[in-house]
């Protein structure tokens, strides 16, 4: 029995050492590739002599102070504008993503209802409800209403799952086509 348990040990240790090895092989590799292949920063030591030079004939005068404006008003302005044109069409991408990700659930939730998996149509409605919120909060004004009233729609038809199935496929058709129409429609956006 001591001779069983004398040669576990042994065995134990090989096993570790042979699922730890190649993690401590890699981690050298790479630091060692690390090493000569990431630039570092270089360091710069300015030396100055121990003695001053003396120098005839120069004298240091002072600068005046100088207040320079990088850029006018009106720079300032159109940079402002350009800013804000930049997240205005930010939050319209972000818009489109996810009205086309509740889209894609839309398109889920139609196959599961056609499978009558209603569970699964259940999740892909609740994850197009999620989506069309988060599509209405970045929205334009312009994008919020109609986003609104699909939203209404879905909740409609979430209610109406378990309790009243028949004709949901046909108002879960009428939701995608609204997104579509939304999604390519770019004067909404």
């Amino acid at each position: 029995m001591a001779d069983r348990h004398g040669d576990a040990q042994p065995t134990r240790q090989r096993r570790l050492w042979q699922g730890v090895l190649p993690h401590v092989v890699t981690a050298i590799v790479t630091l060692t590739i690390a090493w000569f292949v990431v630039p570092r920063e270089r360091v710069v030591v300015w030396q100055t002599p121990n003695k001053a030079t003396p120098v005839a004939g120069i004298v240091a005068t002072a600068l005046p102070a100088v207040t320079a404006t990088l850029t006018s008003p009106l720079l300032q302005d159109i940079s402002r504008q350009e800013i804000r044109d930049v997240k205005a069409d930010t939050a319209a991408l972000w818009s489109a993503i996810y009205l086309t990700r509740a889209l894609a659930h839309a398109s889920d939730a139609e196959a599961d209802l056609a499978r009558n998996d209603m569970t699964g149509t259940a999740q892909m409605l609740l994850l197009m409800d999620d989506a069309l919120q988060r599509a209405a909060v970045t929205a334009t004004s312009a994008v919020r209403d109609p986003i609104e009233q699909i939203h209404r729609d879905i909740v409609a038809v979430r209610q109406d799952l378990y309790v009243r199935p028949n004709g949901l496929d046909v108002r879960i058709k009428r939701v995608r086509q609204s997104l579509l129409t939304l999604i390519a429609n770019p004067t909404l956006r």
